[in-house]
């Protein structure tokens, strides 16, 4: 079994889609991230995003955020149906499609399998014109992780183009230092133990 910080926490938080959340959501992501690293602290926010949910369900934002507390606690199989949701709301969205890519892969999908998938992502970028600048970063992750030759010239582009923010700091240590075990954690699902009451 593998501990990494699961794939899909990666996703959400590095290649997010940038829509400015409402003020509530803005306050639950706040939390959220202040939680990280405590799991008593994320399943009351957990908890705080289910009930949301149970009032707004097929609120994109909030979805989000769930993949991302489930990601936290290591467990890609209760974030799956998000994900699969969110892939099928935007079939022509990389992030979306990448998510799908990597919780299948956290969740044993065969390894021919997930690099196809990864290389349908990047060809999707492609088609869409996300494969520089500002928008490179599901094409840079879909070619790392499908191994595919062009990975090296791209990563080299994406690097060159990082400023000394703190954000673009974070992304250059992920991106010079990465590797399939740091960004997919297979977790097999007899070893995901819930540590919120209401999960297990």
């Amino acid at each position: 079994m593998k501990t990494a910080l699961p794939a899909l926490v990666l996703a959400a938080l590095l290649f997010c889609p940038g829509h400015a959340p409402a003020a509530d959501d803005e306050t639950l992501w706040q939390l959220l991230y202040e939680a990280f690293g405590n799991e008593e602290r994320v399943c009351a926010v957990l908890e705080r995003i289910d009930h949301e949910l149970s009032l707004r369900p097929e609120d994109e934002g909030l979805l989000n955020m769930r993949i991302s507390a489930y990601g936290s606690l290591h467990d890609p199989y209760s974030a799956k149906p998000d994900v699969y949701a969110l892939a099928r709301l935007h079939p022509d969205s990389p992030v979306h499609q990448l998510q799908k890519c990597m919780v299948d892969e956290a969740t044993g999908m065969e390894m021919e399998a997930c690099r196809s998938c990864y290389l349908n992502v990047a060809a999707l970028c492609e088609r869409t014109g996300r494969t520089d600048g500002d928008d490179a970063g599901e094409y840079l992750m879909a070619l790392l992780l499908a191994e595919s030759p062009k990975a090296r010239e791209v990563k080299q582009r994406f690097l060159a183009r990082l400023t000394d923010s703190p954000t673009d700091q974070l992304l250059r240590e992920v991106m010079t230092h990465f590797s399939r075990d740091m960004a997919v954690g297979r977790v097999e699902r007899r070893f995901v133990q819930h540590p919120c009451p209401a999960k297990k």
